[in-house]
């Protein structure tokens, strides 16, 4: 009996280790200095593109569009975009986005929530919000490449 007990208690801490080191595959580190460019899924002209800093610990000039992604659809002038930088923890991010008019006023916003895989790939969702207009808000799958 006590054998019995001794033999499932090393499987489970054998189960247990496997499962943190699959934990800990998801997420791969991001190409230090590397420029990462993609699309949103099924929408090849809706373009992603951010840098990653030289020592691989922050997302840079994060950029989506030309047009803010949503559900009701854009035309004109595309808006100016800027991003505050983004801090990669553990092989993830999120970074912020806004869009502004030709006057300055904020009329988008989407958060960008990505994780860096193995063979210099990429991917995540895009969540975009117009102002005023909740109807529009959606989220978008990406996958990028460096």
């Amino acid at each position: 009996m006590a054998h019995r007990l001794r033999n499932l208690a090393v499987a489970a801490i054998g189960a247990a280790m496997l499962f943190a080191l699959a934990a800990l595959a998801v997420a791969a580190a991001p190409v230090q200095g590397g420029k990462y460019k993609g699309t949103l899924t099924g929408q090849s002209g809706e373009r992603v593109t951010f840098n990653v800093s030289s020592n691989g610990t922050k997302v840079t000039n994060m950029r989506v569009g030309p047009y803010p992604p949503n559900k009701c659809g854009a035309g004109g002038q595309p808006p100016k975009q800027s991003s505050d930088t983004a801090s990669i923890k553990r092989g993830k991010f999120t970074a912020h986005i806004s869009y502004r008019s030709t006057t300055g006023k904020l009329i988008a916003e989407a958060t960008v929530t990505g994780e860096f895989l193995t063979n210099r790939k990429e991917k995540g969702t895009v969540k975009g919000t117009i102002s005023g207009a909740s109807q529009c808000t959606g989220s978008f799958p990406y996958t990028t490449k460096a």
